[in-house]
């Protein structure tokens, strides 16, 4: 039996007398898209920052690939293999699309970055670049400032840059927020491609995009998970349309 990418054993982060998660316990398998859902305020993105580095948890232990990486610092964390998408800092807003895909390319192959420019320049660099690019169907975009791209778009170039690593882990929090009917469609199709290959949980309020992408879902309530299964047991889990699915949230 193989070893799951991701697993929490009973993580557990206070706030003074609030508990934003509460003994959550779960695994996230090889080449699956993991959803986790619950209501705002229910502790989704606290519990992704314990994952990525940004907080500590107070008791539990994060493991990735086995491993326990509880004191892993969020730079180690991306180079032992967790990338995260949306991150603004991720993008360089004016620069290219393409030089944004060479800036990762060199991150990911831990070369010297020694001058912007030169680097724009080399063929080994800007084929990587493209290959990134291509992942998520914007090598067309190449030479278009990200300033200049819409809302969709650049959360396309955000989710490319987090592949770029080639991570065994991409956390993606909440992609669909903000966009549009046809933006949401097209990311949609594209983090479907990405299953069996890539594995990836996922904070998602679109619950029809939840029920079409996850292999399974978790449900956080209050910091504590309530539930976990495959989307069918969710959708007629009681407690869960009580909780969550079945209210006016």
């Amino acid at each position: 039996m193989t070893k799951p990418v991701l697993e929490l054993r009973g993580i557990q982060k206070h706030f003074g007398a609030l508990k934003a998660t509460d003994n959550v316990t779960l695994k996230v398998e090889k080449g699956e898209i993991h959803a986790l859902i619950g209501p705002n305020g229910a502790g989704k993105t606290t519990l992704i920052s314990q994952i990525f580095g940004d907080l500590v948890p107070d008791l539990g232990e994060i493991l990735l690939d086995g491993n326990i990486i509880n004191n892993a610092s969020v730079s180690d964390r991306a180079l032992l293999g967790i990338g995260r998408s949306f991150q603004i800092s991720n993008v360089l807003m004016d620069f290219s699309v393409l030089e944004n895909a060479i800036v990762a390319k060199i991150s990911q192959t831990r070369e010297t970055f020694r001058f912007f420019r030169p680097a724009f320049s080399d063929p080994r660099l800007i084929d990587g670049g493209l290959s990134i690019l291509k992942k998520v169907g914007m090598e067309h975009m190449s030479n278009r400032k990200v300033s200049d791209l819409a809302h969709g778009e650049r959360r396309l170039l955000e989710l490319a840059l987090a592949l770029a690593m080639e991570p065994l882990l991409v956390l993606l929090d909440e992609p669909m927020a903000g966009a549009g009917p046809v933006d949401t469609i097209s990311m949609t199709k594209v983090i479907a491609a990405l299953k069996g290959d890539t594995t990836i949980l996922l904070i998602e309020h679109d619950m029809d995009v939840v029920f079409e992408l996850a292999d399974r879902i978790s449900v956080l309530v209050e910091g504590a998970l309530i539930a976990s299964g495959r989307p069918d047991e969710i959708s007629n889990d009681k407690l869960v349309r009580e909780a969550y699915l079945g209210s006016d949230e």
